[in-house]
């Protein structure tokens, strides 16, 4: 059952993915993130929109987009081309006088109601040490977000069906989980693991086998 404590948490997650949470609230979201991955799940998928939201300018946030003029008058006169098409050409229905609207319509508006798509976010580059010995390969890039660290690791070799965590390391020593993943053996695989921690907080990954022996670890900086 979920308590109190879960659900004031998961109604926290907007905040802490946005950065807007006391430190005090910030370490008690990223202690129970730590230890549920439901909500590690959520605050995962709460990431893309908070970064929209992390780059909306408050100050026109009240702004009211314009029409780009004489657009009322572009589309009569479109119609009424296309009115005259359907007196000399056969079959010409209406539904060809909708899309020529539709087309006049977006080619004038778009400049105005479309907003520029964000940049993706950068990418920095892990150095990934594996245990001797074994036959994993993987390489690994790390994603600075305002609500932690995103691991995506890109990997081959770990033992098929085997159960999989990923730590990652605090440069005060501690360590946070990041999710677990289930090896696929040769076939290559792809996995994006989130952590509460910040990439500026953080020194190290590491990949931990269902014994807990490290199989593999990742540095970067």
């Amino acid at each position: 059952m979920i308590g109190p404590e879960h659900a004031e948490i998961r109604h926290a997650l907007g905040l802490y993915a946005l950065g807007r949470l006391s430190a005090e609230e910030t370490q008690t979201v990223r202690g129970h993130l730590d230890g549920c991955p439901a909500c590690r799940g959520e605050l995962a998928e709460l990431a893309p929109t908070a970064e929209l939201l992390a780059r909306v300018d408050l100050r026109h946030l009240e702004d009211s987009p314009t029409p780009p003029s004489g657009l009322g008058r572009a589309v009569q006169e479109r119609v009424a081309r296309e009115r005259r098409r359907r007196r000399t050409v056969p079959g010409r229905t209406v539904a060809a006088v909708a899309a020529a609207v539709a087309l006049v319509a977006l080619g004038g508006v778009g400049g105005w109601s479309l907003r520029p798509v964000p940049p993706v976010p950068p990418t920095t580059p892990a150095q990934v040490e594996t245990r001797p010995g074994t036959p994993v390969v993987a390489s690994a890039e790390l994603i600075d977000h305002t609500w932690g660290l995103e691991v995506v690791l890109d990997a081959q070799g770990f033992d098929e069906g085997e159960r999989y965590e990923v730590l990652v390391v605090e440069d005060d020593g501690d360590v946070s989980t990041a999710g677990a993943f289930v090896g696929t053996g040769s076939r290559e695989m792809l996995c994006r693991l989130n952590s509460g921690v910040l990439l500026r907080d953080a020194v190290a990954f590491e990949v931990l086998d269902s014994e807990d022996v490290r199989v593999a670890r990742g540095t970067w900086g």
